[in-house]
């Protein structure tokens, strides 16, 4: 298992702004031909201190038995009393709770051993799971409010990265960005939503109405 920390842009929500980085927990599932499994998941210390745990009695268990992981994570998952009431300190996931946690590090186990069963088999991972439904899937640009650059909140000595996208803090920068989306990677459908105003959306009104008169 390794920690790592992935590059964040000060995106907006309704905590705040996104850190300068998001830690994240890749997960390798190794059996005893070699074959290698990866799955991916959060990695805040809770997440990782559960990981650990969990990772341990998983040793010797077969890739395929994926019903074992949700009752060995019974065995070591925290309780409520241990997580309810904090959030993460991203502001990704909201309100952390002991099933939230524990299913999010079960995810990225389950899709380690998925992988790594799949790979055994040569075989795609749909396979296991009963086929592909589609071809091709269409994917969205995530519009967000967002500032220029990181101005508070870095930790001393490390620099947050720059990007050339520049503010958008109101429905006219957003639209810019959707624009940019289209020009440098072609999406032509977009997703959003006004984090920053957890009440009344007057500002996503006054989006959604600005960029009916700007499509990109």
């Amino acid at each position: 298992m390794t920690p790592i920390l992935v590059a964040d842009p000060p995106l907006l929500n309704t905590q705040g702004v996104h850190q300068p980085y998001t830690p994240r927990l890749i997960i390798e599932v190794v059996t005893a031909d070699g074959t290698v499994g990866l799955g991916e998941t959060y990695g805040d210390t809770t997440y990782l201190d559960l990981a650990a745990l969990l990772a341990d009695r998983l040793v010797g268990r077969r890739a395929g038995d994926l019903n074992a992981l949700f009752v060995e994570a019974d065995e070591v998952a925290v309780d409520d009393s241990q997580v309810s009431g904090k959030a993460d300190v991203g502001g990704l996931r909201g309100v952390q709770t002991a099933g939230k946690l524990r299913l999010s590090v079960l995810s990225g186990v389950e899709v380690a051993c998925l992988d790594a069963l799949g790979r055994s088999l040569g075989l795609p991972v749909h396979a296991l799971l009963g086929g592909k439904v589609r071809d091709a899937v269409e994917h969205s640009a995530y519009l967000f409010y967002r500032w220029a650059g990181h101005s508070e909140g870095v930790p001393a000595g490390v620099p947050a990265e720059k990007d050339d996208w520049g503010a958008a803090v109101d429905p006219a920068g957003v639209v810019e960005q959707a624009r940019r989306f289209k020009e440098r990677y072609g999406f032509t459908s977009f997703t959003t939503g006004d984090g920053r105003h957890p009440v009344g959306g007057v500002v996503h009104t006054g989006l959604i109405r600005t960029m009916s008169g700007r499509r990109p």
